[in-house]
């Protein structure tokens, strides 16, 4: 993981998670092209939804992101407004 803020955040997400009987699972993701296999490999584990961080790969992929859960029926809870179609108009 490149980010040094994934540890920590993912030690209480997985905490939490497993408080509420779910199992969680960690997408390492570390570029663009990590993201269409990674929402594959959730899909065939057989995710029922998905949590995406905040950090310089997912803000420059938000639309991806978006399109692939979206492709993928995958309910997603994303660390910023700016996900929810808040794109700017100069894309």
């Amino acid at each position: 993981m490149s980010n040094p803020a994934i540890p920590q955040a993912w030690k209480e997400a997985d905490t939490s998670a497993r408080s509420l009987g779910m199992q969680p699972q960690l997408l390492d993701v570390r570029k663009p092209e990590d993201l269409g296999p990674a929402f594959d490999g959730a899909i065939k584990q057989r995710a029922d939804g998905l949590v995406v961080g905040l950090d310089t790969l997912t803000q420059a992929n938000q639309r991806l992101i978006v399109d692939l859960a979206a492709k993928h029926r995958l309910p997603a809870v994303y660390a910023s407004m700016e996900f929810a179609g808040g794109w700017s108009s100069t894309e």
